[in-house]
């Protein structure tokens, strides 16, 4: 699926952006120049954002022309909640705008991932030890699904797949403030893990100076 591939792609070439430093000991030289320390690491950041947003625009965009193909776009109009899965989300969508929201919030979600799995590889000595940290990222809410199925849905699996933690405060909040205010709530919560993790990272940088 272009989830799978998407997450691939992240976790096999977001930690190469910076573990080639790492590993070549290039780090305590980079630190000394005029534009090192932080400066590389928000560089370097940004580049990893800017490709994660860029592969999920190829991957998304080609899975939606595909489906359009296949299926057509008919009935763009229709609410939301014609579909039997979304009978209990009270967002006032059409199918049209629910596609488009989609869309643009899975080209938000890819940019927290890749920055997160990058932030993990700042904090990692070794190319695979970083690879292992962010496979851990969607690995544990995988073994967790069958012990605790809530947790999946807000897991960083469901971030970018929408419509996991869609379902869950449809069911658990029967109020159109309560599940609106939930979705923000829950990209909010992993925007601000990568906030921490850049703090984290930015006192690792100076301790290192």
């Amino acid at each position: 699926s272009v989830d799978f591939v998407l997450i691939a792609l992240l976790v096999f070439f977001i930690p190469r952006i910076i573990q080639r430093e790492t590993a070549s000991n290039m780090l305590p030289i980079i630190d000394s120049s005029l534009n090192g320390r932080m400066k590389t690491i928000r560089a370097k950041m940004l580049l990893a954002v800017c490709v994660s947003v860029l592969a999920a625009l190829l991957l998304n965009g080609a899975e939606l022309l595909v489906y359009a193909c296949r299926f057509g776009l008919d009935h763009p109009a229709a609410p939301l909640q014609s579909l039997p899965l979304f009978e209990s989300c009270l967002l006032p969508l059409s199918l049209g705008q629910y596609t488009a929201a989609v869309f643009l919030w899975r080209m938000l979600a890819a940019g927290i991932t890749g920055a997160l799995i990058f932030l993990l590889a700042c904090l990692c000595k070794r190319d695979m030890a970083a690879v292992l940290a962010s496979l851990g990222l969607f690995i544990i809410p995988l073994a967790l699904r069958q012990l605790v199925p809530e947790f999946y849905a807000v897991s960083i699996n469901a971030l970018t797949r929408v419509h996991p933690f869609l379902l869950l405060f449809s069911r658990l909040f029967s109020s159109l403030i309560a599940q609106t205010a939930c979705i923000f709530l829950f990209g909010l919560c992993y925007l601000l893990i990568a906030v921490l993790l850049y703090r984290i990272v930015k006192r690792k940088t100076q301790r290192r100076a």
